[in-house]
């Protein structure tokens, strides 16, 4: 993890981010899950019942094993057992945790094929109304409406507000729930545990303003 909160205000959260360089998405495995992806899709407490949840995953066993956190588009986080002790430690009310399968994808690599039972999901529980809209800058679906989530195409330039994680850890954004967060608190106990996987930015640095706006970053990832 990069330590990226030097002159960031203490109070804001931190946005659970996609890694700098190249990486392996975790997939889920549609046709495989008799689960509903969308039952997890909200930061909503489920009912706790033996969920079949498989995903693959194109890199060697040994290499995933190296990562504390997989990177995922599904919602919520896949950790190791490691990063699950120290939820339960810090925020055991926040989430709610299920085994997964992990699989390779088959006949698409060189490498040999697994199924791995080490990683955990992580279905986040609690909200947070944590954008700053003003401040922030999307793509919109109709420019002469408000930014306004259902208006939102796509985001630009993300701004959070300060103070409100209200004493959460872990969360899901209340108005725009694809986005994650940790606490500053949570996210430095990580660092110091040299947890490797996904990365935790903030705002003014968080993937969509390296993505949108790539000429104000160095090749280090450092602001220009």
């Amino acid at each position: 993890m990069m330590d990226a909160t030097k002159g960031y205000d203490p109070t804001k959260p931190l946005l659970i981010d996609v890694p700098f360089k190249n990486f392996s998405l975790l997939e889920f495995i549609w046709k495989e899950n008799t689960t509903d992806y969308f039952l997890f899709y909200h930061a909503n407490r489920v009912e706790v019942l033996d969920y079949k949840l498989i995903f693959e995953i194109n890199m060697k066993e040994s290499k995933m094993l190296e990562m504390d956190i997989l990177p995922t588009g599904f919602p919520g986080l896949i950790t190791n057992k490691k990063v699950l002790s120290i939820l339960q430690r810090v925020c055991p009310d926040d989430f709610q945790v299920f085994p997964i399968l992990i699989k390779s994808v088959p006949g698409k690599s060189k490498h040999k094929e697994f199924v791995n039972h080490d990683y955990f999901l992580i279905h986040i529980i609690k909200k947070i109304s944590a954008i700053d809209f003003e401040a922030s800058d999307f793509l919109l679906l109709d420019d002469s409406k408000p930014k306004v989530p259902n208006n939102i195409l796509r985001i630009r330039k993300i701004r959070f507000k300060p103070n409100c994680m209200n004493s959460i850890h872990i969360a899901r954004d209340e108005d725009y729930e694809p986005l994650e967060y940790i606490s500053q608190h949570l996210f430095h106990i990580l660092l110091s545990e040299n947890i490797f996987g996904v990365e935790c930015m903030p705002d003014y640095f968080s993937s969509y303003e390296r993505r949108n706006f790539p000429e104000l970053f160095r090749d280090d990832g450092k602001v220009d």
